[in-house]
């Protein structure tokens, strides 16, 4: 997947995101929480009132406010984007453009254009720019970009793997869900995807016939690390997606951390893993 964000523009001057510990690593949105503390105003300037906004990044841990202020002062300087601005969402703090009443409607939809086709000396960093609440808006059935096979069509052929980080299943494995029980672990699915967006994080669901997944970003193959070969050389696993794993190290089930014996017997949380996007 290639999330060119901020991000890449902050690991270049050396700022990263610091991680957290993984007792607190994840967010509420996994365990479906809405609660969120009061977010700060945006500037003045190109400023349009309402709920939603464009992320450029995510920031989590100790330092993530004076990252996410680096990080505006950054995109003022550098990308010229001047309706840029910080707010603290749920446990994390992004970086975000403008405020739209509905994300649909002309002004935002330019706007993220726009965002998306600004240049940084001969980079593009904002290619994986998109639209979140900044509140509860959890109405997921109108906003199908959610569900994960939406992914391939909003951000093209890099979009071939995604982070899982949550499953939502009955705790019996061995037995099916009822219609009820289905739907209960789809709802919970969708909320905590929505947490996320709404935390800055470009998270999806999935629907399996027994279970929902969560996921979060698009990856390609560009972006995993490979061995050197006659014909190409070695390649590291892009920064943003170790950033990402360590921001989400676990693959929690039912918001709970799942535990699991190791080759050599000794019992860990089971660890976030790439998925591959289903094609549809």
């Amino acid at each position: 997947m290639m999330l060119r964000l901020l991000l890449s523009v902050l690991l270049l001057a050396g700022f990263v995101a610091t991680p957290v510990s993984s007792a607190c690593a994840q967010p509420a949105g996994l365990g479906v929480q809405k609660g969120q503390p009061p977010a700060k105003e945006a500037p003045a300037e190109g400023k349009t009132q309402g709920p939603w906004s464009i992320i450029l990044a995510t920031f989590r841990g100790a330092e993530q406010a004076v990252l996410a202020e680096a990080g505006v002062a950054r995109v003022r300087e550098q990308a010229k984007i001047n309706d840029v601005f910080s707010e603290v969402r749920g446990g994390a703090t992004v970086v975000a453009v403008g405020r739209f009443a509905d994300p649909s409607s002309p002004e935002a939809v330019r706007r993220l254009d726009e965002v998306r086709k600004t240049k940084v000396g001969q980079t593009r960093p904002f290619l994986g720019a998109f639209l979140a609440p900044a509140g509860d808006v959890i109405n997921v059935g109108a906003r199908p970009e959610y569900n994960l096979i939406s992914a391939r069509k909003e951000f093209g052929a890099r979009a071939q793997y995604t982070l899982q980080v949550g499953v939502y299943s009955r705790e019996d494995i061995n037995r099916e869900p009822t219609e009820a029980e289905l739907a209960e672990l789809r709802r919970a699915a969708e909320e905590a995807a929505a947490s996320l967006r709404k935390e800055g994080e470009l998270a999806f669901y999935f629907h399996g016939p027994r279970r929902s997944m969560v996921t979060i970003g698009v990856w390609s193959d560009e972006d995993l690390p490979r061995r050197a070969t006659d014909e190409a050389p070695s390649r590291p696993e892009n920064p943003e997606l170790t950033a990402l794993k360590k921001r989400f190290p676990h693959n929690l089930y039912n918001g709970a951390g799942l535990k699991q014996r190791n080759k050599l017997g000794n019992e860990q949380v089971q660890a976030s893993q790439l998925v591959q996007i289903p094609e549809r």
